[in-house]
C-alpha cells in the first residue's frame, strides 16, 4: 500500500554553485560510496543535483517534516544490476522510516542540462 509520494526538482546550476562555494557541500549530501561514484563521474553537477533532488523526494515520501535537520547523507542511493536505484537509509532517517511502519521506497531520478528531478514512493 502506498504511504506517500515525494517529488523534488532542482536547477543543476544552483547545486553546482553551492558545491563550488562550499567544498563540503557534496559531503553533506552524499555517502562515502556515492562520493566515490561522483568522483568517478568527474564530479558531474548533474549527478550531484540528481542525488539531491532524489533524497529530498525520499524525505517527503516518508513524511519527514521539512527543516528537521535530517542529513541527506543518511540516505544512500546506489546503482544496482537491474538499473533500478537501490535506497539504503541510515540514522535518524531510518528511525523515521521504521516509526511509520514503512517497508519499501521506490525512486526515479532524471536530469537534463538545466534540471534534475527525483520522484519517490514509500510503501507500507
Amino acid at each position: 500500500m502506498i504511504f506517500a509520494i515525494g517529488v523534488d526538482i532542482v536547477e543543476v546550476e544552483r547545486i553546482d554553485r553551492a558545491n563550488k562555494r562550499n567544498p563540503f557541500f557534496s559531503r553533506l549530501i552524499l555517502s562515502q560510496k556515492e562520493f566515490q561514484i561522483f568522483a568517478d563521474r568527474h564530479f558531474s553537477p548533474s549527478f550531484l543535483a540528481g542525488r539531491f533532488s532524489a533524497k529530498e523526494a525520499i524525505l517527503k515520501s516518508i513524511g519527514v517534516p521539512l527543516g528537521c535537520g535530517k542529513k541527506l547523507s543518511q540516505i544512500e542511493i546506489l546503482p544496482s544490476r537491474s538499473a533500478k536505484p537501490k535506497v539504503i537509509l541510515k540514522g535518524e532517517v531510518l528511525k523515521h522510516f521504521n516509526s511509520n511502519n514503512l517497508t519499501k521506497i521506490h525512486i526515479s531520478i532524471s536530469h537534463e542540462k538545466e534540471f534534475a528531478i527525483g520522484f519517490a514512493v514509500a510503501e507500507k
